[in-house]
């Protein structure tokens, strides 16, 4: 991802937030929940589309239905019919879909798992795993805006996500 943002400067940050998710470092808002820095309702409730289902990466980028606008001017193409006509709910104990689930996830991604990039070889696409990962950047950053105001809304802390507190003279400063 780092060598795509020099070639598309326009959504750095959208692949930004790729390199987060393929290192973990990316903070759904179940994550932030967990963490306790937004209400722990969100642990097992979605903020952008309020269903009870947790926002977690798979939910974000094939689910959501608070981006699918987005989704559709930027991921359509690689997003099977199954995920385009059908909402997987995190209680289905479908093996198969989950599965199918985290593939989709990982492609989306540019296809980082064994699994994937075997299915990525064989594959007829026209698009190349760069280009959806280039379509996943631009999702990623058009969700980016939209998103971090609907966290800052249900933030408990006063400490916005991407700053920490200064202490000068006993005195408490962001």
């Amino acid at each position: 991802w780092m060598d795509l943002q020099m070639r598309h400067s326009d959504i750095k940050l959208g692949l930004q937030d790729i390199g987060k998710i393929r290192m973990g470092c990316y903070w759904t808002a179940q994550r932030l929940a967990k963490a306790g820095l937004i209400p722990k309702m969100y642990i097992e409730r979605c903020p952008f589309c309020n269903k009870n289902t947790p926002e977690t990466i798979e939910h974000m980028l094939i689910e959501c239905f608070r981006w699918n606008s987005i989704r559709h001017e930027t991921t359509i193409f690689n997003i099977p019919r199954l995920y385009r006509t059908v909402t997987i709910d995190q209680s289905t104990d479908n093996q198969a879909l989950n599965q199918g689930r985290n593939i989709m996830v990982d492609k989306l991604l540019g296809g980082e798992s064994k699994e994937t990039r075997s299915l990525l070889a064989q594959s007829r696409d026209r698009y190349s795993p760069y280009m959806k990962e280039i379509e996943t950047g631009r999702f990623m950053n058009g969700i980016r805006v939209v998103r971090t105001l609907i966290l800052d809304r249900v933030e408990c802390s006063p400490t916005p996500l991407n700053q920490y507190p200064v202490v000068s003279d006993n005195n408490l400063s962001f």
